[in-house]
């Protein structure tokens, strides 16, 4: 989000000017040819769609509740907490695997035996923003103005200090 400060360095009709590059460029990076919607891998750079995104995401779930851990009950608590409650845990150092395992199968609390858990997949949505060649917010000629993904917007203004 722009400060009130950077909003003010801009024209009146930079969002519809903004927009209109943007469609034009057919929402994609004119740099990397990213387009507005797909996702990047953080680590690799490697654009994937949302298909295979969700496809890394459910790949990670399975390999988490199917995890070779030392004692084949925590995994069973797992699946069990991850079927019933949506939650992924994990389990609270000095805390017991096997008094998890019977505490979920006998329905009693577990919640000071465990923390969330989340599956991170270390990727962006890649959002489509038009960028200043000379740095000058006011000069909106078509040949200083150029649409770039997050990542290339930010090698730019990089290349330039």
């Amino acid at each position: 989000m722009q400060s009130k400060e950077s909003k003010a360095k801009y024209s009146k009709d930079w969002q519809k000017l903004s927009l209109r590059l943007r469609e034009s460029a057919g929402h994609r990076c004119q740099q990397c040819g990213a387009k507005r919607g797909e996702f990047r891998n953080r680590d690799t750079n490697e654009l994937m769609s949302e298909e295979e995104y969700i496809k890394q995401r459910e790949n990670a779930l399975h390999d988490y509740l199917n995890a070779k851990r030392k004692h084949t009950y925590i995994n069973e608590a797992y699946k069990k907490i991850y079927e019933t409650t949506g939650r992924l845990v994990s389990l609270n150092s000095g805390c017991s695997g096997k008094n998890l395992y019977e505490a979920v199968l006998a329905g009693k609390d577990y919640s000071h035996m465990v923390s969330s858990f989340r599956i991170t997949i270390r990727t962006i949505k890649v959002v489509i923003q038009v960028h200043h060649k000379d740095e000058d917010t006011s000069n909106n000629d078509g040949s200083n103005l150029i649409c770039l993904c997050g990542r290339c917007h930010l090698l730019n203004h990089d290349r330039q200090l």
